[in-house]
């Protein structure tokens, strides 16, 4: 059941680089995505460019948004707050 509920935070779809909206089961390995402010996370991934906070809260407990560079790693279901 825990697991049932972490998956239902991962959104169904992601904005891939040029715009283009898929499925999340449909982004290949190693493919940018799109992550715009207030927009959840839709993959596990690495920061590739530009800087914000995240809201791990609901998968995590942290009240404290945790800022995201480059080369920083992310999870789905974490929301993307200001970058």
């Amino acid at each position: 059941r825990a697991i049932g509920a972490i998956l239902e935070l991962r959104p169904e779809g992601a904005e891939l680089l040029h715009g283009e909206m898929v499925e999340v089961e449909q982004v290949p390995v190693g493919t940018i995505v799109v992550v715009r402010p207030g927009a959840k996370v839709p993959l596990d991934g690495v920061v590739t460019r530009g800087a914000s906070t995240v809201d791990c809260a609901a998968l995590t407990g942290e009240s404290v948004p945790i800022s995201k560079k480059p080369g920083d790693e992310v999870a789905a279901g974490t929301v993307n707050q200001a970058g």
